[in-house]
């Protein structure tokens, strides 16, 4: 299925499109064929029928159909996928193919079912497939981790018990914030705005590779010199204002770090503690001492307001850039009618 972000006032934003696959059906035949045939075997078509011998197109074949139609439908959308189990398998290999960020849970490599070319980008760019994973868990580590985009947090004690090995495949096994960010044992933070941000730039630009090779195997019309430029524009563009954005993000986190220990450092004077010196008395002394609420956390937000202020204006004039640039993009193809036709079938090609 595909979604969108949904705001307060049931406005759906189309500008990202998530296309999300879901996990394994044990109840289904055809999802256990894929698991077996595509997964295990590279099988890019399914047997149907053993007595007539037919064949179907797999789940991994539909899937990126799918994802070609959702691109047709919302061609302006950034488009990204995830998934769990068989999900995340159909999702990195859908992000794969069509030049897409993606990021899931528990899925079993998918190297039978790709080129060596293909798995060494895998290996050479990881971060723009996040495949989350259980230690322990026997299904989605039954194929290995030859395109080295398992990663491993620590989501589980130490001790591996044979009679849960298949709750580590479930998706429960994972926690997350208030913000929908997944978090370890601990509470930690495992998921990262600046690798989000990679990891979308590093799609964006593996897309304008592939198209450009493919339009310049005979030379390129100026047409295709403007899709191409326009297709890197928006890919530079986006980049920067992501990693501007995820800095900013940072920063202001260790900002409030910084002075929310601040505050619990001076919450934890008592000074009513002492015995010979009254309330007021010992606060008369620290103040004379320089020692005040203003001293201790104020200090530390007039240090770090003015650089949050700084990086959230460069995250706001990125963000404005890349508006521009997508701005410029759509008002020349609204005035050629012909030129916007052929980017819809540029795009089309990867």
């Amino acid at each position: 299925m595909a979604v969108a972000p949904v705001d307060k006032n049931g406005n759906v934003d189309y500008s990202h499109v998530v296309i999300a696959y879901a996990g394994t059906n044990k109840d289904d035949r055809l999802d256990i064929q894929t698991d077996i045939q595509s997964i295990g075997f590279g099988d890019r078509r399914m047997l149907s029928d053993l007595e007539t011998k037919t064949f179907r197109k797999s789940q991994f074949q539909t899937a990126l159909s799918f994802a070609e139609e959702i691109e047709k439908t919302y061609p302006s959308a950034k488009i990204t996928t995830a998934g769990h189990s068989l999900g995340e398998s159909l999702a990195m290999y859908v992000a794969l193919k069509r030049g897409y960020a993606n990021i899931g849970y528990n899925g079993p490599d998918i190297h039978n079912l790709i080129s060596k070319e293909e798995i060494k980008y895998m290996q050479e760019h990881p971060e723009q497939f996040r495949n989350y994973r259980h230690k322990y868990d026997v299904i989605g580590n039954i194929m290995g981790n030859t395109t080295q985009t398992a990663i491993y947090p620590y989501i589980y004690p130490a001790k591996d018990n044979w009679g849960d090995k298949l709750e580590y495949h479930n998706l429960s096994q994972w926690r997350f914030d208030e913000n929908g960010q997944l978090v370890d044992l601990d509470g930690k933070r495992v998921t990262n705005l600046k690798v989000t941000a990679l990891a979308e730039a590093t799609a964006g630009m593996y897309r304008y590779r592939k198209i450009k090779e493919y339009l310049s195997a005979d030379g390129l019309s100026s047409k295709e010199e403007i899709y191409l430029d326009s297709l890197q524009g928006m890919a530079l563009g986006e980049g920067m204002a992501n990693a501007a954005q995820a800095g900013a993000e940072e920063i202001k986190g260790f900002r409030d770090e910084v002075v929310s220990k601040a505050q619990e450092l001076w919450e934890q004077i008592d000074f009513s503690s002492f015995q010979y010196l009254s309330y007021d008395e010992v606060v008369s002394t620290f103040t004379a001492a320089g020692v005040t609420q203003d001293t201790i956390v104020g200090a530390f937000e007039q240090e770090f307001d003015p650089i949050n202020q700084k990086t959230e204006k460069l995250a706001t004039d990125f963000d404005t850039l890349n508006q521009q640039i997508i701005q410029v993009i759509e008002n020349k193809l609204a005035l050629d009618k012909e030129l916007a036709g052929e980017f819809r079938k540029w795009n089309s090609r990867i």
